[in-house]
């Protein structure tokens, strides 16, 4: 793609400063390790500052400023920032707007954000992205209704430090009440689950279990208010909403209601749904392990011809099975070895680019092996993979 990209956007460049205001945040837990026999007149002002301090952190880390986007063969520039390679980062389109993309550095860290004006120029920015070899994703953060418990605990735990406030005296009743409701924040704010959508199914990070549900197991979805709702095979419906708090996973100032968020998301999820469904073209049978052996499959897929009595397939049916989200793990996995070896480098970024779109995260390691000419490890990562769909 020789045609450069270019357009005005609101970018917020300073997201570490959100993630600093988290850790000032903490410091009034540390002045809870005080002896409570300090004067609280003196400890007051000193934790007035630290969440004052906290604030206006995260505030810094909000502010976005009108800026030229551009990207072409030679990196992303950012308004007057330095260009950064291509190979040294990847989007995410947050998947409850139309127009919100993070740039994600290779950790997985969020390091900027571009805020576009419409939907078309963000959907360019990401086509050109992929067309340069640049991976990209959906993704947002919803409340789960399971934090519903969160909040429960919340309510009982405030009313007994205003017990403690009563019976133990102003001190000791306010330090317990800060106590708790620090804590009690970053537990809710760690709960919260990332949700990103895959060309494959979705994958739900949460403060304690990392779960990938395949679109074979999603019946349909639907909304109710702002809740959206997954109708699943097997196993209770899955239920997500998405907040009110424009601060929480945007820097857009409310361009959405939470009613809109929803619908917007459901739309993302209903798009990789169909396109999963009609993603019948390619036949991944002879790729895949099916009944076999797992060393016999290895085996066969590391010979020179994938089938016993079969010529070696093309670049072109590999790259068909690779981009085959329904085929099973092994199938894509076994074409993504073959197409690394026979493809050069330009066949690996486009595995890598498949790795990054794929939810579940088994398979994604799987195809990243691949890449990486890890034979052995990518084989037995899809296996695993299979068996946990």
């Amino acid at each position: 793609m020789s045609e450069a990209f270019e357009a005005q956007a609101r970018v917020t460049l300073r997201l570490w400063l959100k993630r600093a205001a988290k850790v000032v945040a903490l410091v009034p837990l540390g002045i809870l390790a005080i002896p409570i026999n300090h004067s609280s007149v003196l400890m007051l002002p000193a934790m007035a500052i630290v969440v004052g301090l906290s604030l206006f952190t995260h505030f810094l880390g909000k502010v976005p400023a009108l800026s030229t986007v551009r990207l072409d063969a030679a990196g992303l520039t950012l308004g007057d920032a330095v260009p950064l390679p291509l190979t040294s980062f990847r989007a995410e389109l947050q998947a409850d707007t139309r127009h919100l993309v993070h740039v994600l550095d290779a950790r997985g860290t969020h390091t900027s954000a571009i805020d576009f004006d419409n939907a078309a120029d963000a959907e360019r920015f990401l086509t050109h992205l992929r067309g340069l070899g640049v991976p990209t994703q959906q993704a947002t953060s919803l409340a789960s209704k399971a934090g519903g418990t969160h909040r429960a605990a919340i309510v009982v735990l405030g009313a007994l430090s205003a017990l403690l406030l009563g019976y133990l005296g102003f001190h000791a009743g306010f330090m317990f009440a800060v106590f708790v409701f620090s804590a009690m924040a970053l537990i809710v704010a760690a709960a919260r689950p990332s949700v990103r959508i895959g060309t494959d199914g979705i994958r739900i990070d949460d403060l304690s279990t990392k779960r990938f549900v395949p679109f074979s197991e999603i019946v349909s979805t639907s909304l109710n208010g702002r809740d959206i709702v997954l109708r699943m095979r097997s196993g209770p419906d899955q239920t997500f909403a998405c907040t009110s708090d424009a601060s929480d996973t945007k820097y857009t100032f409310g361009r959405e209601t939470p009613q809109e968020r929803a619908k917007i998301f459901r739309d993302h999820l209903e798009r990789a749904r169909a396109a999963y469904e009609q993603n019948v073209t390619a036949d991944g049978g002879a790729f895949a392990k099916g009944s076999e052996d797992g060393q016999t499959w290895k085996n066969r897929v590391t010979n020179e011809a994938i089938g016993y009595r079969e010529a070696a397939p093309d670049n072109v049916q590999l790259r068909s099975v690779l981009d085959h989200a329904a085929a099973a793990p092994t199938a894509r996995v076994a074409a993504a070895v073959k197409l690394a070896k026979e493809g050069g480098d330009e066949a690996k970024a486009k595995i890598r680019i498949a790795a990054a779109e794929t939810a579940s995260p088994k398979l994604r390691i799987a195809l990243e092996k691949a890449a990486n000419g890890e034979v052995d490890a990518a084989l037995d990562e899809a296996i695993e993979a299979e068996r946990a769909t």
